[in-house]
C-alpha cells in the first residue's frame, strides 16, 4: 500500500530490510558443488533450507560453496537466487507455474499446495525481495497486483496471454 501511496520502490525496500532483517543474525546455505549445468541441485538445496528449521525470516542468508573461492558479499547470493528462480519457473518435474515466459501464473494442483511447495517458494521470493531487492521476475503483472491485494488493478492488466487454454477455449466459444 505504501508503494501505491507514492513511496518509491527503493525506499520501500530499504524500509522493509531495515525493519525486518537483523544484520547480526546470518544463516548459511552450504552448497557442495555449484554447477550451472545442474540447477536442480541448487533448487533442492534452497527448498531444503527454506523448508527446514534453520530458516529465519529475520536473518541474512550467506551462500557458502565448497571448493570455490567466492566470498558472498551479496553477489553470490543474488546469482544463487537467480538460478534457483529460473529453474523453478521452468521446471517440468515440479510444474509449479504455467504460461508464457515472463507472464507465469501458479499452477493450482493439489500436490503443490498440500506438499507446501508454493509456501516454500513464497518464502524464498519474499526473503529474496527483502534481503536483496530481487524478486521473482517471471510472474504476470496481474499476479503481482493480485498478491499485493489490488484486485481491481489485477483485473485491468489481465489479458488473454494470462489465461490458460481452457479459459481461452471458453472465451472463443462465446
Amino acid at each position: 500500500d505504501l508503494f501505491f501511496e507514492g513511496l518509491s520502490l527503493p525506499c520501500l525496500l530499504h524500509f522493509l530490510k531495515s525493519a525486518i532483517i537483523d544484520i547480526c543474525d546470518v544463516r548459511r546455505i552450504r552448497i557442495e558443488d555449484y554447477e550451472e549445468e545442474d540447477p536442480e541441485s541448487l533448487a533442492e538445496t534452497a527448498i531444503a533450507f527454506y523448508k527446514g528449521c534453520r530458516f529465519s525470516p529475520n536473518a541474512e542468508v550467506r551462500i557458502t560453496i565448497r571448493n570455490q573461492p567466492a566470498v558472498d558479499t551479496g553477489g553470490v547470493r543474488r546469482q544463487f537466487f537467480c538460478d534457483v528462480f529460473a529453474y523453478l519457473s521452468s521446471s517440468n518435474s515440479l510444474r509449479l507455474f504455467e504460461g508464457p515466459e515472463n507472464r507465469l501464473r501458479p499452477v493450482f494442483r493439489h500436490s503443490s499446495i498440500s506438499s507446501g511447495m508454493m509456501t516454500v517458494v513464497g518464502k524464498m521470493v519474499g526473503h529474496s525481495i527483502v534481503i536483496d531487492c530481487q524478486g521473482f521476475p517471471f510472474f504476470s503483472p496481474a499476479c503481482y497486483y493480485y498478491m499485493a491485494g489490488h484486485v481491481d488493478t489485477a483485473i485491468s492488466v489481465t489479458s488473454m496471454v494470462d489465461a490458460d487454454e481452457r479459459v481461452k477455449h471458453a472465451i472463443s466459444k462465446v
